[in-house]
């Protein structure tokens, strides 16, 4: 998610600022609005977007991931094949919390869209509606300046009485006649969903400046009388508030559409940003999508599926008698490890989240000399050797009589069976040999809080054992 959120800042971000440096000042006003449009679109839409890409065979050994195995406290040893760990004291779940308050903030939003929609319906409803030719005129009976909402123009009866100018109709109607609601509605419903991106808020303001622009062009294009449409909107007076979802008349951006009207665009202007703004488009299309890796050749396919009899040269003698991991392979080892260690220690290292089984591939293929030079006092938590370890099955092992009774005494044994809290008693269901795995871990300081055993036995089945440990890499023996 955080990944989501970053690329779409980013591509927001990449997408905006060359419209505000250079497009927005431009007498291309078309163009600019379909431009705003994808700006507001595609960042939203392009970091889910996928693309394959084909990398060199050797860095494509990527193995399905399974169930992660999280180092907890203590050395590395038999403790980190114990599953599921101790119970952890309960903390607050601070990602949730932000969860529930974006949401709550999207709810919100949404509400607040909804009030202004329903207040535009009841102006429609409550007031006098004369139908003309392509447009419905709504008279209202308070003093705000004319603006439009989809097939509707709104005009105050102040106005319609004293015959309101055709130019200003005019204005209204080119909102009407080239659908400026529809990119208005679009942008608030973006905000809704993605109210946390500020370029969001930035495109809707620029989204509504350009549709004046649309609207003042529409006029001139129409009465051909600059000088009297600009007296005519300094003239104008300024009234009540209009609906945040309508197009309407803005006095703070007046000055800029009294410039833009006396600027002339040369067309190796317009040609010039129709290209920079289509390479925009489809560079953040490439460079914030989704990579993934195409299909696998033959000879890749052959060596991964060599991975299992891997581990069995491994332990025979300590190495694998080929010419071990590839200078690529040793590369990405040594990056994945510099990003895990960097500033962490044994008990903080969290292997969910690096590619755990493609970690212990490259540790497999490895020469004696490369684990060698990758382990030593200052590695040993992040040696190769703990990989394969983190990915060979523990060997099986069923307690002796004497030890499974034991087991059923609760003042010193807390059971899970198959990864779930039981009662001692429940082990009566159970033979000695039906048990194909255990670990046993004794309770140190605040684990003990609020119990009355002291050790904790996690017991597996033949089912849970295959379920848990199934999918690892390597055998045992």
């Amino acid at each position: 998610m955080m990944a989501y959120i970053i690329n779409y800042l980013l591509c927001s971000a990449c997408l905006y600022f060359p419209y505000k440096l250079w497009f927005e000042n431009m007498n291309y006003h078309v163009a600019k609005r379909i431009y705003l449009i994808a700006c507001i679109l595609f960042p939203f839409v392009i970091p889910f977007l996928s693309f394959s890409v084909m990398d060199a065979p050797e860095l494509l050994h990527q193995i399905p991931n399974i169930q992660q195995t999280v180092i907890n406290q203590g050395s590395v040893g038999p403790s980190i094949l114990t599953e599921p760990n101790l119970v952890e004291q309960e903390k607050i779940d601070w990602v949730f919390v932000l969860v529930i308050l974006g949401i709550g903030i999207s709810v919100l939003l949404l509400i607040r869209f909804l009030k202004n929609l329903l207040q535009l319906y009841r102006l429609i409803r409550r007031n006098k509606g004369i139908p003309q030719s392509n447009f419905t005129l709504i008279v209202l009976n308070g003093k705000n300046d004319p603006f439009s909402f989809f097939k509707y123009v709104f005009v105050s009866k102040k106005d319609y009485g004293k015959d309101i100018s055709k130019m200003v109709l005019d204005h209204e109607l080119a909102h009407v006649r080239q659908v400026h609601s529809l990119d208005v509605l679009l942008a608030e419903i973006i905000l809704i969903f993605a109210y946390w991106n500020p370029f969001n808020w930035l495109i809707k303001n620029s989204i509504q400046l350009n549709h004046e622009y649309l609207a003042d062009e529409a006029v001139l294009n129409k009465s051909n009388s600059l000088k009297a449409y600009q007296y005519l909107l300094i003239g104008l007076e300024y009234q009540e508030k209009n609906p945040i979802l309508s197009s309407q008349l803005n006095f703070k951006q007046l000055k800029t559409r009294l410039n833009m009207m006396n600027k002339k665009e040369k067309w190796r202007n317009k040609a010039g940003m129709l290209v920079f703004s289509g390479l925009l488009l489809a560079g953040s299309a490439l460079l914030f999508s989704n990579k993934t890796a195409g299909s696998l050749p033959m000879e890749t396919i052959s060596e991964m599926e060599d991975v299992v009899s891997a581990n069995k040269a491994f332990q025979a003698t300590d190495t694998v008698p080929q010419k071990g991991a590839s200078k690529a392979m040793l590369e990405e080892y040594d990056k994945v490890i510099r990003e895990l260690s960097v500033g962490k220690n044994r008990n903080n290292v969290d292997f969910s989240s690096i590619d755990q089984k493609r970690m212990a591939y490259i540790a497999s293929k490895m020469t004696k000399e490369q684990r060698a030079a990758r382990s030593g006092e200052g590695n040993m938590f992040l040696s190769p050797g703990v990989f394969i370890t983190l990915e060979t099955k523990p060997t099986k092992k069923s307690p002796d009589m004497n030890t499974f009774s034991a087991w059923k005494n609760p003042s010193v044994y807390g059971v899970w069976i198959d990864g779930k809290k039981s009662s001692n008693k429940d082990l009566d269901n159970f033979s000695n040999d039906d048990i194909v795995y255990y670990s046993v871990s004794k309770l140190h300081g605040k684990a003990k809080e609020g119990r009355i055993y002291t050790h904790q036995i996690d017991v597996y089945t033949l089912s849970y054992y295959n379920k848990v440990f199934g999918n690892r890499l390597f055998d045992s023996n």
